[in-house]
Parts: structure tokens; C-alpha cells; sequence
């Protein structure tokens, strides 16, 4: 078994460190996760999963912290598959030295389960006390008459062909008279908009 490398407190319980040849990342990579831990500090995390009882009592191949840091890498890398995230997220770690030997990355049934424990009330309550809007008063075009400038949008998405999304959702209609060839599911989203 591998041991902690504890210089680094702040990853402490994060992984284990590995003297294999380091994957080569750009520097943007490198910079687009090291903001990561930035912006949601590995207090701030323990301390969610801790409110959540996410925090592990044993040490585990793919733990909580890190399951944490991988779904907002996933965002980051969302055209590369799942164990190559994942592997991106801990090779970042172990060019800061907070990672042990003889880590492997896991299998993707193993990835599935690891965020299947996490569960998403750790990930919301984590937003909710990160994110803020970045406009204030004084950015230009981000408000009107005192009042914040917002847009909003809408799209649908293609569901599943099953007789129960059909039952709930339905098949829009087309402008020749016929169905769609899948149920789908209205959704909208806002953002705040600055010039």
C-alpha cells in the first residue's frame, strides 16, 4: 500500500503518487485545473462533504474530494472520455506533488460508482456557495433603470422513444401535419448579460 504524501495538507486524503512519466498537458489544462481548486477550495469541499457525510471512513481509490474536482473537470474536458478526465485531474495532482504511488485510474464501473456515492446534493450546495454574479453596478450593460440585464432561451431535447416519455411529454407536431420521430422535452435557462 501506498503512503500519503502529507507535505501537501491541503490534498491530504486526496490520492496516491505515481513515478511514472507525467501525462503532457497544455498549459491551459494545467491553468483551467489548478483554477478549479482555486475557486472551490479543498476546505470548502471537506467541509461540504462533511455536511453531506460524503467524508469516507476508509481510504478509497476514488474519494470524495476528488470525485468532487472531477465532475467540474468533466465540464473542462467535456470531449475526452471519462477515465481520461480523471487522469488529466490527477496528473495535475501529482505535478504539485500530492499524489502517491501506485495509483491506477479506475475502471469506468468503478468511476460510475465513486460518483453514484457522491450523489449531487454535495455539488449543489458547493455552487450555492461559490457562485455569484460578477456584474456589479458599475460593469456597463449589465444593468437597465437599476435593474439587472437578463436573457433568456429555450431549445427541446430528444428523449428516449418509450411509452412512458410519450405519455408525459408527448411528440410535437411538425408544420407537414406529422409527429416527431422522438418525445421530446422542452427546457429554458437565463444568464446575465454585460457588454
Amino acid at each position: 500500500m501506498a503512503v500519503l504524501d502529507t507535505s501537501r495538507p491541503d490534498w491530504q486524503d486526496l490520492g496516491m503518487r505515481t513515478t511514472q512519466a507525467p501525462l503532457l498537458l497544455s498549459t491551459l489544462e494545467r491553468a483551467s485545473l489548478g483554477a478549479v481548486a482555486r475557486i472551490y477550495p479543498p476546505e470548502l469541499v471537506d467541509e461540504i462533504l462533511l455536511r453531506y457525510d460524503r467524508k469516507e471512513e476508509r481510504r478509497r481509490a476514488l474519494p470524495a474530494r476528488l470525485m468532487v474536482y472531477f465532475v467540474i473537470a468533466m465540464a473542462l474536458f467535456s470531449a475526452s472520455a471519462y477515465r481520461e478526465v480523471l487522469h488529466n485531474l490527477v496528473d495535475s495532482l501529482r505535478q504539485l506533488r500530492a499524489w502517491a504511488d501506485h495509483w491506477q485510474v479506475p475502471t469506468r464501473g468503478g468511476i460510475s460508482v465513486a460518483r453514484q456515492r457522491l450523489g449531487v446534493e454535495p455539488l449543489r450546495a458547493l455552487f450555492d456557495a461559490i457562485a455569484r454574479p460578477m456584474a456589479t453596478p458599475k460593469t456597463h450593460g449589465a444593468w437597465y433603470r437599476g435593474k439587472r440585464v437578463v436573457g433568456l432561451d429555450g431549445s427541446v431535447l430528444d428523449i428516449p422513444d418509450s411509452e412512458e416519455n410519450v405519455t408525459t411529454f408527448g411528440r410535437p407536431g411538425s408544420n407537414r401535419g406529422e409527429r416527431s420521430g422522438f418525445p421530446q422535452v422542452p427546457h429554458a435557462g437565463g444568464r446575465h448579460h454585460a457588454a
